[in-house]
């Protein structure tokens, strides 16, 4: 069986917890009174002040949170399922997981929000929807579950300027996963059903802050050194093909999960043909090769195709240096004390309302609408758009 003394020395406790609770707002208080802060700041807080001003002066400022989307609420869904799973939930077992991944997507069909509705594509289509839906399905029907200790929800905490004669910041966050390997290194995992395109070049970088940030916190506590940390997005919309070559070395490539058979047609119909692997026939391979894309499996072709592939989950891992954990712990310290400069400033200057134009259309109307009946330019530009098609409307039924 793997170490855990990692985890074990984080608790303190000589065991492993499967999913842990949040903190409570009395150990939250606590921990204010502990380092002398009025506040425990989340990194969402922080990256909503840096990405959305006035998306953090809604929130955080005026107290005024938006609605869940179609993605939020499925995020969700898909978190749940798995700390269920790894916490031993009674009717959460492996083979339990698919049928309650159906109930949910039951539920959510029958609940008609508008809210929680899928953009339509281009062509009008569902595409969207389905092809979302498919994926995470395929995920849950082909479940590889981590093979370690796993710990869900984990609290960390980062103390920022201990050290120094300006104002103790206090961080705290959760880890989705968090597990040891044969290794000895630390793996914190994020579940993501985002798409991977949000996690390339610059992107990355970005989107792996978070993760990045919480292994500072662990590192922080455990003494442990930050090469002894791994971070891992667990893109759960993709899995990995591993493909055998004739040469023995294996090729990679990340494919959605919802077609990844018919995405490696041409590379399988070779496989089915060539004297050296199959050798069928053109027709019977073709035949072969319809019904396993019709079934998104390749359990019905010649065992001497399948043993060349294999499919696991697909993960994006990121590391981080000492350099750089330097360079994002000073950029906390300076992103926290100008947010505390600006919330004492006036609040429409320092948070003002952005301009709701095609680059942003997507993110408001469709992942944020409920706070776009808080904004006021928002509101007058439509009410505007109303009154020119009422007079449009009878102007029209007037002349014809």
């Amino acid at each position: 069986m793997e170490s855990t003394e990692g985890i074990k020395r984080y608790y303190g406790k000589g065991k492993v917890l499967n999913v842990m609770a949040r903190l409570s707002y009395e150990v939250q208080e606590k921990m204010k009174k502990a380092y002398n802060t009025d506040r425990l700041w989340s990194f969402s807080r922080i990256s909503t002040f840096l990405d959305h001003p006035w998306i953090y002066r809604m929130n955080y400022i005026e107290g005024i949170r938006g609605g869940d989307s179609c993605y939020t609420y499925w995020g969700t869904v898909a978190h749940d399922l798995l700390e269920k799973f790894y916490d031993n939930e009674k009717g959460y077992a492996y083979e339990d997981l698919i049928e309650k991944f159906e109930k949910a997507h039951v539920e959510w069909a029958f609940m008609d929000d508008p809210m929680l509705k899928f953009p339509t594509s281009k062509d009008g289509s569902n595409s969207i929807r389905d092809g979302y839906i498919h994926n995470l399905r395929h995920y849950y029907q082909n479940f590889q579950p981590i093979e370690h200790d796993v710990t869900c929800e984990m609290p960390v905490r980062l103390i920022m300027n201990k050290d120094t004669d300006d104002k103790t910041e206090v961080l705290i966050g959760y880890i989705d996963a968090i597990y040891e390997d044969e290794e000895g290194i630390i793996n914190l995992v994020d579940f993501k059903t985002s798409s991977k395109g949000q996690f390339t070049g610059k992107k990355l970088a970005e989107k792996s802050e978070q993760l990045k940030v919480y292994a500072l916190a662990y590192a922080q506590k455990n003494g442990v050194p930050l090469e002894d940390i791994r971070m891992r997005f667990d893109m759960m919309k993709y899995l990995s093909v591993s493909y055998k070559q004739k040469n023995g070395e294996i090729r990679e490539f990340a494919k959605e999960r919802k077609d990844w058979v018919k995405s490696m047609e041409k590379k399988l119909y070779t496989d089915l043909t060539h004297a050296d692997v199959a050798n069928l026939d053109p027709f019977e391979a073709q035949e072969l090769l319809d019904e396993a894309i019709e079934f998104n499996s390749i359990k019905n072709l010649p065992e001497s195709v399948q043993e060349l592939y294999s499919i696991s989950n697909y993960y994006i891992d990121v590391t981080i240096d000492k350099e750089e954990a330097e360079e994002l712990l000073q950029k906390l310290i300076d992103t926290i004390k100008l947010i505390r400069e600006k919330e004492q400033g006036d609040i429409d200057e320092e948070f003002p309302e952005p301009e709701i134009d095609g680059s942003n259309r997507f993110f408001f109307e469709v992942l944020n609408s409920e706070l776009l009946k808080h904004h006021k330019g928002y509101q007058e530009q439509k009410e505007l758009e109303e009154a020119k098609k009422d007079t449009e409307d009878v102007l029209s039924a007037f002349f014809n």
